[in-house]
């Protein structure tokens, strides 16, 4: 009987454990949701015209979309009042509209992904964050433990190489290894990311003292590299996510190829290359390597009986079309936008291009 009495005891207070957990919980995301703040995305460009038709994106003409609405002026109104962060509470005591209108407002700016959610993203990524939120249905939030893990290698810190680590940080990118044996000379500085008060210091050390912070971390290697088992030795592989070679060396190019991807599978490599106001930028993974790699060899072995009167022509544009295209095929694959992998510069007939080739292109 006592026993019975016991377990009774203990069933009831089982219960009340488990109903004063479930009110706790209630209140705890009644609480959450009450502090949680949202802001319009006004990135997204919203035009209200002859008082009468409310477009967003209105200066693109491929993402310009119409909003229909029975008062697109109270509407605007209220858009115009979400602007700026605005708390549940905030949100729902606004004045001009009804709560039911408020709730069905809102419920579709969620839906479409019109708003931001929070206030979590640093002031310093405060630009690329708006930049991101112009993509439907992304936001950089989403990205933001991916951005924190990522590591970039980059061979090669010249003409190709220099201006990377510049644009890379600004996405939010915040793990690099720069690695260049060479120092900076005079001859440098019209087409590469150095000053006059540079010259005679390493280029690795230099950017690393320029980039260098409380958000980005860099490892500087004052080395050549000449082989890809040299390069394993200098650097853990295994935590690469992006390797960026910009080396004026083929042969290196080359062994980096036959290699990388026989042992690890998820890197992706880049290359660089430019020729007489051509460029060209490659996006290369364990897809298509193979192809790219005997591609590579053929034009190595065209050139063994050849003899070429030549001088090197990069220019800042060459720079800079470097950083954009490697920083946009990044950008592409971290924010998954899109799966670009091939971009050409033609600086004679101004056409510039980013495509996605398949095996068979890269092949002919």
């Amino acid at each position: 009987m006592y026993m019975k009495k016991m377990l009774y005891i203990l069933d009831y207070m089982l219960i009340l454990i488990y109903q004063l957990r479930q009110t706790y919980h209630t209140e705890y995301v009644r609480r959450c949701k009450a502090m949680q703040k949202y802001q319009l995305k006004a990135e997204l460009y919203w035009r209200l015209s002859n008082k009468d038709t409310l477009h967003l994106y209105a200066t693109n003409a491929n993402l310009i979309r119409r909003i229909d609405t029975e008062n697109p002026q109270k509407l605007f109104s209220f858009l115009q009042f979400l602007s700026e962060w605005r708390t549940e509470a905030e949100i729902l005591g606004y004045a001009h509209l009804d709560e039911n209108d408020i709730t069905e407002i809102m419920k579709y700016l969620k839906q479409q992904n019109y708003l931001h959610l929070n206030n979590s993203i640093p002031d310093y990524m405060s630009r690329i964050n708006s930049f991101i939120a112009c993509f439907p249905t992304k936001n950089l939030s989403d990205y933001l433990d991916k951005l924190n893990t990522t590591q970039v290698l980059i061979i090669g810190l010249g003409t190709a190489g220099s201006y990377q680590l510049d644009l890379l940080s600004k996405i939010g990118i915040k793990n690099f290894i720069l690695i260049d044996g060479d120092k900076v000379e005079e001859k440098n500085l019209g087409a590469q990311n150095f000053f006059y008060d540079d010259i005679g210091k390493y280029k690795a050390s230099v950017l690393k003292s320029r980039y260098h912070s409380k958000f980005i971390h860099i490892q500087a290697i004052n080395r050549q590299v000449d082989s890809y088992k040299q390069l394993t030795r200098l650097v853990d592989l295994s935590k690469v996510n992006y390797l960026i070679n910009c080396a004026d060396d083929s042969k290196l190019c080359l062994d980096i190829l036959t290699n990388l991807f026989t042992e690890k599978n998820d890197i992706q490599l880049f290359i660089n290359g430019y020729s007489i106001l051509q460029q060209i930028s490659i996006k290369i993974c364990q897809k298509n390597y193979l192809e790219i790699t005997n591609q590579l060899i053929t034009s190595l072995n065209n050139e063994k009986d050849t003899l070429n009167i030549s001088c090197n022509s990069g220019s800042i544009y060459n720079a800079y079309f470097s950083a954009l295209s490697i920083g946009k095929m990044i950008a592409d694959d971290l924010f998954q936008l899109s799966d670009k992998n091939y971009a050409i510069g033609d600086f004679y007939t101004n056409q510039y291009r980013l495509l996605t080739l398949g095996k068979e292109q890269f092949a002919q």
